[in-house]
């Protein structure tokens, strides 16, 4: 699905940056058509990023994107969960550059 690979960029790009302090929201549109919610919420040692896709034509593309960071000593964990018309559950543990 290509659009959960666009979101999987997103969540990357957003939780590897520096840490915000405040909750970020945006509307995901398709044309005039609000289709969803991006929700954005980074803190210094955790992030999180929450897509819903609830207003999609036909509901063809609804479902939902969630990824979290977590910073543990010198490790950071990734975990993402996508649910629409495919589940997938993504977890990765990085730590000493590995």
């Amino acid at each position: 699905m290509r659009c959960s690979a666009i979101l999987t960029a997103c969540a990357l790009g957003l939780l590897a940056g520096p840490a915000l302090a405040e909750k970020l929201s945006f509307a995901m549109a398709l044309g005039n058509r609000q289709i969803g919610t991006l929700t954005f919420d980074g803190g210094p040692r955790a992030g999180r990023l929450l897509a819903v896709m609830d207003n999609t034509p036909l509901g063809v593309a609804d479902g939902s994107f969630e990824a979290v960071t977590r910073a543990r000593g010198a490790a950071v964990g990734y975990e993402s969960r996508s649910r629409g018309s495919k589940t997938r559950d993504i977890a990765v543990t990085r730590a000493g550059g590995r």
